[in-house]
Parts: structure tokens; C-alpha cells; sequence
């Protein structure tokens, strides 16, 4: 455990220093395991390196981006064998963890190349950019905390294509809009479009099966109210600025595997519910903040107060079966008191309200550690 943390730690300090030649780290997810170390061990850190020394065309940026990871990783599904979503109840309850709570192995491996467009002279990143991305994932068969099988995960299931493991070859291309400016204060704006393919003729039913294909467009926008800056320093002593950004997925297939059904779900897009949970073919969710920043009082460290306001639309099947979910609405609220880390990572904790729709437990706030991307 300890070794997991200080591992994270020198990531965190090598990311924040100067960089030899054209090379630059690279982090891209963090994940903790709850039945360990309280849920604060790291047990799965993605990164790599980011190598910028070669143009493909002159006068344009190009990344060759390099990223790895792999551990033991936990996760917890909300629908039953046949991929609807589960009937929690008082009278299950001693057993649901053993029911949705699961185990396994993860290891990823990804190249992207991301080709500038049109650079703009006073920035380092391009406005305009594409990109291709080619990514291998490998899970171990899912099992609960004490070694037996989940019982929503039981049996060889359409519902569940990687319950006894998979590999999955997944390509992907896109392109992006960036006139974000990042300091302790964001401002300005994102836009990335995307299109993942993971099609079976790719090597893809080797081992567990994987086979879908998945649309994605995520926008975001940021706009400062006030920003106090500490005496005779760039530092930010307090600062405030809205944030909102719209995630629009659409992933359909044969066979979607679990790790790639929660980043489209519209539970872990939403704060408030619980994440991979109302996993449908068509969501659409809108996350809204209001950041209150404060003084660094560790160097590259500083506390942020984040009070927000989810809403979302869900429709189509659910994943891998031919049930409809028809059209649900939900919204949730709450706020997260958390640390900014180098201005890309946080670490903290989130407390989360549902408005409209229920979570699964029926539970009026759900809280979790939360370690990830600043968005």
C-alpha cells in the first residue's frame, strides 16, 4: 500500500517539473479500491509519455502520446443477469454487496498520435487538432471480496461478454477544439468529438468477447467571476468561476464489455447516483459548477470547494440486451471539497443529492472518494 502511494507521489512530482528535451509526462486516470487501505490506496495509475519532437506537417504540433497501466481494480454493477437494472430492497440487502461487488485484473495499453491543424502562434497547444488512437485492455475473470463470482455475474451471460475475462482491441479517431487557458482559474473552452470502434474481426473474441461501437461528443466551457491574486505574486489567493460541460454518448453493440460501460453510463457521468449504473445506448448529461478556489498552502497544492448541479436524459436499450429503457430524466445536486493537484489532478470527497430519478440503493445521498481528472 505504502509503495502504491509513493509511487503516486513521484508521478505527481515528476508531472510538475521541467521535462528533458521533448518529452513530457503524461497521466490520464487514477482508480482506487475500496476493500483496501480504506479505498485511499491508488492501486491503478494510467500514465506515460507524451513525445512531441517530430512534425508531420510543418509548422503543426504532433504528440505521440504513450500510456500504460494496470492493477487490481474495483468495480460494482447494477443490473441483474439479464442486464436490467436490479430491485434493491431491505430484504437483500445483507447480501447485495456479494451480489454487485466485484474484482478483477486491468491492464491497458494505448498509442495516440494527435496531429495539429491550425496552430496558433502565442500557444502551445493547437486550436485545431486530430487525432487516432489504437488501445488493447485485458481484464481477469470479475469476483467478489472473498473469491466467489458475483451472483449478477454468474453463468456465461450476453449481458456481462468479460465476466470471465476479456481482451478487446478498441480504435478510435477524433478531433478537438481547444481555447482553454488553465491556471488555478479556467477560462475559455473545449470541444472534443470522438468515434471508438471495437469490431469483432479485430482480434476481439481471443479471449471474452467484445464488439460495439460508440459516438462521443464532450463539450466544455468556462467563464471567471473574480480572481484575487496574493501580493507581489501570480499566485491566486481566492478565485471563483463557472464551469459546465455536456457529454453525449451513444454506445451500441453485441458484446460491451464492463470496463467500457462505465464511462458511458449516465450514472457515472452524474454525481448523485451511483456510477455504472443507467447504462443505455443514448445519454446525454450536463454537469454545472460553481469553484471556489484558495491559496496554495503546499506548493502546486490547493483546496477548492465545487458546488454543482447535474442533469441528464437517458434512452434506447439497455446495454447488451433488447429491453427498452424508454426516455428518463434525472437531476441530482451537491457540492465536493477537494485538493487541485499540479492544476490537472483532485483528490477529495463528494456528496451527492438526487433530485429527480432514484439511485439504485434508494439512498437520498450517496458520498465517495474521488480521485481524477480536473475537468
Amino acid at each position: 500500500m505504502k509503495k502504491s502511494l509513493i509511487i503516486l507521489f513521484l508521478l505527481i512530482i515528476v508531472s510538475s517539473s521541467a521535462v528533458a528535451g521533448d518529452f513530457s509526462f503524461a497521466f490520464e486516470d487514477a482508480r482506487f479500491h475500496n476493500d483496501f487501505f480504506f479505498g485511499f490506496a491508488p492501486f491503478y495509475v494510467r500514465a506515460g509519455v507524451d513525445y512531441s519532437g517530430f512534425e508531420i506537417i510543418d509548422g503543426q504540433r504532433t504528440d505521440l502520446f504513450i500510456i500504460g497501466g494496470g492493477a487490481l481494480i474495483h468495480s460494482k454493477i447494477w443490473t441483474d443477469k439479464s442486464g436490467l437494472p436490479v430491485k434493491y430492497s431491505d430484504t437483500t440487502a445483507s447480501d447485495f454487496k456479494d451480489a454487485n461487488s466485484y474484482s478483477k485484473f486491468q491492464g491497458d495499453f494505448s498509442l495516440r498520435l494527435e496531429q495539429g491543424l491550425f496552430q496558433e502562434k502565442d500557444r502551445d497547444k493547437p486550436l485545431l487538432a486530430g487525432y487516432v488512437k489504437y488501445a488493447f485492455h485485458w481484464t481477469s475473470p470479475h469476483e467478489n471480496w472473498n473469491g466467489g463470482i458475483s451472483t449478477f455475474l454468474d453463468g456465461d451471460l450476453a449481458a456481462y461478454p468479460d465476466n470471465k475475462g476479456t481482451a478487446s482491441n478498441i480504435l478510435q479517431t477524433g478531433i478537438k477544439i481547444d481555447r482553454l487557458d488553465k491556471t488555478d482559474v479556467y477560462n475559455g473552452f473545449r470541444v472534443d468529438s470522438s468515434v471508438k470502434w471495437a469490431p469483432k474481426w479485430f482480434f476481439n473474441d481471443i479471449r471474452g468477447s467484445s464488439s460495439f461501437v460508440n459516438l462521443n461528443l464532450t463539450a466544455k466551457g468556462y467563464y471567471s467571476l473574480f480572481e484575487i491574486k496574493r501580493a507581489d505574486s501570480d499566485l491566486t489567493l481566492i478565485g471563483i468561476y463557472l464551469a459546465d460541460r455536456v457529454q453525449i454518448d451513444y454506445l451500441s453493440g453485441d458484446a460491451i464489455p464492463q470496463f467500457f460501460q462505465e464511462g458511458a453510463s449516465l450514472g457515472t457521468k452524474m454525481r448523485g447516483f451511483e456510477s455504472n449504473s443507467l447504462g443505455t445506448e443514448f445519454t446525454v448529461v450536463n454537469n454545472f459548477d460553481i469553484r471556489i478556489y484558495g491559496t496554495e498552502f503546499l506548493n502546486n497544492i490547493n483546496p477548492v470547494l465545487q458546488l454543482f448541479f447535474d442533469s441528464g436524459f437517458q434512452s434506447g436499450n439497455y446495454f447488451n440486451t433488447e429491453y427498452n429503457a424508454g426516455g428518463n430524466f434525472f437531476c441530482s445536486t451537491g457540492f465536493e471539497i477537494a485538493l487541485n493537484i499540479i492544476d490537472f489532478a483532485q483528490v477529495g470527497y463528494l456528496f451527492g443529492f438526487p433530485l429527480v430519478g432514484q439511485n439504485i440503493q434508494q439512498k437520498t445521498m450517496l458520498g465517495h472518494i474521488i480521485f481524477r481528472y480536473k475537468f
